[in-house]
């Protein structure tokens, strides 16, 4: 575990790690959304058993202290408690817990306003950003206050801001959803135990990946999925 504490800001909306505490110059602020509704219900092990193994892998990779993660396991009615917070990746939780209905519009509409101002503070304090937001889910959304178009707005949003944006779709369910809303990377797997594992691998590839890439000029998309 890191010894750098979240702090509560009111112009981000979570507790984030401030400027001043970051020991790099460079920041990598990935967002990971995860659907946690209760069509999960039976992966609840191999998903914790996924997100362990994605934490290791980052961790291992020479860039990790760069990395600036906000967990999101979004469920029933959507509130900003569902986020984590932008933290160190040694501090991110690999619990997993299932319940409730599918606020995919909500987790993206939220989790974008948080993730820009977050990324403007860090711009502002003179650090090199990058970022990726990711989201997993296998179903339709079914519990949102925000709109598909809101939703689509917001993905628009983070790739004019050179954003690295992947939609992870698991099972029938989700098929197309990631291309409708307008992200540039999309997966679309079956529901399987063994692709789950899959995915998270080379999640942790691809956004080691990409926090290597260009300081300065156009940053490059394109997971490798």
């Amino acid at each position: 575990m890191s010894n750098i504490q979240q702090i509560d800001l009111p112009e981000v909306g979570i507790p984030v790690i401030p400027v001043d505490a970051l020991d790099s110059e460079e920041a990598y602020v990935v967002f990971l959304a995860i659907d946690a509704s209760g069509s999960m219900d039976s992966y609840v092990m191999i998903m914790q058993q996924a997100l362990g193994s994605f934490k290791d892998a980052i961790l291992n990779s020479k860039d990790a202290r760069e990395f600036l993660i906000c967990r999101c396991d979004f469920h029933d009615r959507f509130n900003n408690s569902q986020m984590t917070g932008y933290a160190k990746l040694e501090d991110m939780e690999t619990l997993y817990q299932t319940y409730g209905m599918t606020p995919l519009f909500d987790a993206i509409v939220n989790g974008k306003e948080t993730f820009m101002k977050y990324r403007q503070l860090l711009l502002d304090g003179g650090e090199r950003v990058r970022g990726a937001f990711v989201v997993f889910s296998d179903g339709l959304n079914n519990n949102s206050f925000a709109s598909e178009s809101q939703a689509r707005k917001a993905i628009e949003d983070l790739k004019q801001s050179e954003i690295v944006t992947a939609f992870i779709g698991f099972g029938d369910e989700a098929q197309n959803i990631g291309a409708n809303l307008g992200f540039k990377n999309v997966m679309e797997s079956n529901a399987d135990g063994h692709v789950l594992r899959g995915i998270f691998s080379v999640l942790s590839k691809s956004l080691s990946q990409n926090s290597k890439r260009v300081n300065g000029g156009t940053v490059l998309d394109g997971f490798q999925i």
